[in-house]
């Protein structure tokens, strides 16, 4: 429980970082906490669990794999690299380049 509350306090604190208030990020936190219940699907919770959104850029192939090794230990069934895509897509930024895709993220050290 206490890598969760760690987890959720960096998160606001990056939130911090890009000028918003403590209130203003909490707020944004739970919004998107909330989008993430109302989808109902067990796929989401890789994010979390896998990625912390900071300035490094992760090429998206890479984390693709990645995920596909945690869902292989999680037993849950791996989404394909296009819906992996989307989902990135709506907790990061992501951008092109040399032909390969990036996403402004970093891999969780506690893996």
């Amino acid at each position: 429980m206490d890598n969760l509350y760690l987890s959720i306090s960096r998160t606001i604190k990056l939130i911090q970082e890009e000028g918003f208030t403590f209130n203003e990020a909490l707020r944004i936190y739970k919004i998107g906490s909330k989008e993430l219940e109302s989808m109902n699907d067990t796929n989401y919770l890789f994010f979390d669990a896998l990625f912390v959104i900071d300035n490094e850029w992760t090429k998206a192939s890479a984390a693709y794999e990645l995920y596909c090794n945690w869902a292989i230990k999680n037993e849950v069934e791996p989404i394909s690299q296009t819906k992996f895509g989307r989902i990135l897509s709506k907790f990061t930024n992501k951008k092109k380049s040399k032909g390969n895709i990036y996403y402004e993220m970093s891999v969780k050290n506690e893996i």
